[in-house]
């Protein structure tokens, strides 16, 4: 989503945009987005289920094409893209004016750690890593060493491209190509 227009309208999660009208929104025409969408009781949910399929330009085929909307949207015609974490936070990476915008508390986890079946830490691991979440540390940490150092050239409006540093990259693209990606969702 646009930064302008995700503060114009006061978008801070995708309960939020669910309960306005002016900023249409979309995902992948195929995918676990989609899906979730389609098969949810959140009420929430079901309601931008109702919205999409009464919108038939609420589907994209990539998820270029839906970032691509995004930057094309005007503040008339606003549009916002929801899909999963890894994909929007990458796009997001490379222009000044993209934002991303996270539910506080996702459906479904984003993280997980493989322990041996029966293990006696994993009551323990399972606590730590909830108050962490709640608490927001897990956030804070996910800034602290995930975020880029990014540098604006020019105005956010602009579509400005970020600078990275060479490790930045690598990690992105690390990060794109991992199968672990979180299924949190993320709207841009």
């Amino acid at each position: 989503m646009k930064k302008r227009h995700s503060r114009q309208a006061e978008i801070s999660s995708l309960r939020d945009l669910s309960r306005q009208s002016t900023i249409k929104y979309g995902v992948l025409d195929a995918g676990s987005t989609k899906d979730h969408f389609q098969a949810s009781m959140d009420s929430d949910y079901e309601r931008m289920w109702g919205v999409m399929i009464r919108n038939t330009d609420s589907f994209v085929e990539t998820s270029q094409e839906g970032v691509d909307r995004v930057i094309l949207s005007s503040d008339e015609h606003p549009w916002a893209f929801i899909s999963e974490n890894a994909d929007l936070e990458y796009y997001a990476s490379l222009r000044c004016d993209l934002e991303v915008v996270v539910d506080p508390y996702p459906t479904r986890g984003g993280l997980a750690l493989a322990l041996p079946l029966g293990s006696p830490h994993y009551d323990r691991i399972n606590v730590a890593v909830v108050e962490m979440i709640e608490s927001g540390r897990m956030s804070s940490l996910l800034r602290k060493w995930w975020s880029p150092t990014t540098d604006c050239h020019e105005s956010a409006t602009s579509g400005a491209t970020r600078a990275f540093s060479p490790l930045h990259t690598l990690c992105y693209l690390l990060q794109a190509s991992s199968f672990t990606s979180s299924m949190n969702f993320r709207l841009l």
